[in-house]
């Protein structure tokens, strides 16, 4: 069993180790690990209206972050480099930590990234602390950033990995066949197009891994980390050698991947049937609180069904309503609920007054435990009153 990275660059150095020589014995450049990119793009984009988190989805997933690893070896730079020059803790548009266009998706960030500015925003204490991120810990940076990314389907995270990988190729093609004076300008859009690719790509897994089934992830106890390293952990999956002795450049797109899960079950084995509608696997004090899921769950459908027949709420309503309870329970699975997500959801029902806002208010006090452990509970306080 290999060591797990634990950063960025760790991952690129595990993938560098694992391929370098075969990446070496077939020529490969830039272009050829961005094809490989483009191909299991493909099969992502076929599982869209498909089953996710299966074992083919998960696989695919991991190569897709192998073969993005190998583009930027290719290009000679660093990953975590290009990721902090494009995200160093806030928008490269408006510059913001919390991107304006969270509380108003209709305004207008700078059309222009002002690159001075932000180089500017990577001090020495934010390029430490962002070099020691891991997949998930850039996952959540980001999405401290784009708060907004909660709520997408996980449509838009496809079609914008698409976009952007296109955005990307022409970049690469201008850089290619560009002049000489036009090399430093391409270089660092390429590496732009890259980050965005990544970032979304990233929160692409988010949604398939802890938003489709978030219970299933967590009686597995895992992140974006754990689900990238499990086909790799003893090596290449296709050779199964530590250092990849492939003889096919095609191997690793051909191989069954109807073998059996690699480092994916939970240690006793336990495996539970989907929990009631909302179902997440919510953590309380670092263990998995079996009683709490029932509570959970129970007041979630008890809530959603008592609030439906209101003859104040619109079938949009009901609709954002259901989005909303899903969006607490998969934060909490995830221990990742936003405070600024939250607030934004009571504030909702605080403003729907009358019964809804008592039946939610009653939910609240219901999942307490969950809320408190999660630093929530002032929130509530804060906005209802007299909750204490």
């Amino acid at each position: 069993m290999l060591a797990r990275p634990r950063s960025l660059d760790e991952w690129q150095t595990f993938f560098d180790t694992m391929f370098r020589e075969t990446n070496q014995r077939f020529h490969r450049e830039p272009d050829d690990f961005l094809d490989r990119m483009s191909e299991i793009l493909g099969y992502v984009t076929s599982e869209k209206h498909q089953q996710f988190n299966t074992e083919n989805y998960r696989r695919f997933y991991a190569k897709f972050v192998a073969w993005s690893c190998g583009f930027i070896t290719a290009r000679g730079a660093r990953l975590s480099d290009v990721m902090i020059q494009r995200f160093p803790g806030v928008c490269p548009y408006c510059l913001k930590p919390d991107c304006i266009l969270n509380a108003n998706p209709l305004a207008s960030p700078h059309k222009e990234i002002d690159h001075g500015a932000l180089a500017d925003k990577i001090t020495p204490r934010v390029r430490t602390t962002m070099e020691r991120l891991d997949l998930e810990g850039w996952r959540a940076e980001l999405f401290k950033i784009y708060t907004r990314n909660y709520h997408r389907d996980i449509g838009v995270f496809v079609d914008k990995v698409h976009e952007e990988q296109s955005e990307l190729r022409y970049a690469l093609r201008k850089l290619k066949n560009g002049s000489d004076a036009d090399q430093r300008r391409w270089s660092m859009i390429v590496k732009h197009e890259f980050a965005d690719v990544f970032a979304w790509f990233l929160g692409l897994g988010y949604h398939v891994f802890f938003r489709t089934q978030p219970w299933q992830m967590l009686i597995r106890k895992q992140t974006l980390d754990d689900i990238v390293f499990a086909p790799y952990s003893r090596g290449c999956p296709d050779c199964e050698h530590e250092v990849c002795d492939c003889k096919d450049p095609d191997a690793s797109l051909r191989s069954s991947l109807s073998s059996a899960e690699v480092g994916l079950s939970h240690p006793g084995g336990l495996e539970l049937p989907f929990p009631g509608a909302f179902g997440p696997m919510i953590i309380i004090a670092g263990q998995i609180d079996m009683t709490f899921i029932e509570s959970f769950n129970n007041s979630a459908n008890m809530f959603v069904e008592g609030v439906q027949p209101d003859p104040s709420l619109t079938d949009d309503d009901i609709a954002d309503i259901r989005k909303m309870m899903n969006q607490i329970a998969t934060g909490l699975a995830g221990r990742d609920l936003s405070p600024t997500v939250f607030e934004a959801i009571c504030e909702w029902f605080k403003r729907k007054g009358g019964d809804v806002a008592d039946r939610f208010k009653q939910f609240l006090t219901n999942v307490r435990d969950g809320l408190v452990a999660n630093g929530l509970w002032e929130i509530v306080k804060n906005t209802f009153g007299g909750m204490g």
